[in-house]
């Protein structure tokens, strides 16, 4: 139980940010400021909307609602950006995702990824409407020698807001085969159902789903926790978690977001072993195509 336990705290630890996120007051009118990014002397930065400015002080509410006053003589540097313009620019296009499993949120119409993980794990997502997001993948093992069996998948989401922008909810697979194969039972897969709290900035995931191989389905749920938060413009704090039988599988790391390519890094590890500790390292490059109505 002890595993457990410290994987909850961490989601509680996630919670706070997810919750405390959907009480800005007067959303609204704070979010017509203008959106700043302030280094001090000392290193430390901030960002948020700018309430007040003058010669001796500034002061800013975050987006967790945290009012922060700043003395101006503490103020190396000052970038002004509108609100519309940072959330577009350094949208988080994978929010719809942790290291690898998906959560309830969606992508927009028009948007999509490639993601590689260590080389050999590829897979493209694309969003056909705001809701349904559909996704390919392979892991080439065909490379090495004509025939080789090679797993290939697809994975269908469909995406329903329950509270735009708060809570979400979506069902979805992955499902696939080994393509060489002589055997062409050879399938696998698993059919999920997901419930997330929280935004594209914050968020926490509880999915539950059911494995399935050459046509059978498991008779247990696999269970994930997952979680992620925006702790600075380019910097999020990411964690994915499995409970599969009496198997725990553990993850923590971050992701780096620029405005052409992210980069996602972190460990894989047991609670009950840590003492082998996976480390994991991907790279995605988003891409959009422009609707012709808009």
């Amino acid at each position: 139980m002890r595993p457990l336990s410290k994987v909850l705290l961490l989601f509680l630890f996630f919670g706070s940010f997810s919750l405390h996120a959907q009480f800005i007051p007067n959303q609204d009118s704070v979010s017509a400021k203008p959106y700043v990014y302030i280094e001090l002397l000392n290193g430390e930065d901030y960002e948020g909307f700018l309430l007040e400015q003058n010669s001796e002080r500034l002061i800013i509410i975050n987006e967790q609602g945290l009012e922060i006053r700043i003395k101006m003589l503490d103020v190396k540097s000052i970038e002004f950006e509108r609100a519309e313009t940072i959330k577009e620019s350094h949208y988080n296009l994978q929010a719809s995702r942790y290291f690898f499993g998906p959560n309830a949120l969606s992508m927009r119409r028009g948007e999509g990824y490639y993601q590689n993980n260590w080389v050999f794990l590829n897979q493209v997502s694309f969003g056909l409407s705001d809701r349904f997001t559909i996704g390919a993948g392979t892991i080439p093992l065909f490379i090495f020698g004509y025939g080789a069996p090679t797993p290939i998948w697809i994975t269908p989401k469909f995406s329903m807001p329950i509270i735009p922008g708060k809570v979400n909810a979506a069902v979805g697979g992955l499902f696939g085969t080994i393509a060489g194969e002589d055997d062409f039972n050879s399938t696998f897969g698993i059919g999920y159902g997901a419930f997330t709290l929280g935004n594209h900035d914050r968020n926490i995931n509880l999915s539950v789903g059911y494995g399935m191989a050459d046509g059978v389905w498991s008779d247990y749920p696999t269970i994930s926790l997952s979680g992620m938060a925006r702790l600075s413009k380019k910097f999020y704090l990411i964690t994915e978690n499995y409970f599969i039988f009496d198997t725990y599988l553990f993850s923590l790391g971050g992701r780096s977001i620029w405005s052409e390519v992210s980069l996602d890094y972190g460990f894989i590890a047991s609670p009950q072993e840590f003492e082998a500790l996976i480390p994991w390292l991907g790279i995605t490059v988003p891409f959009r195509f422009k609707d012709k109505q808009s």
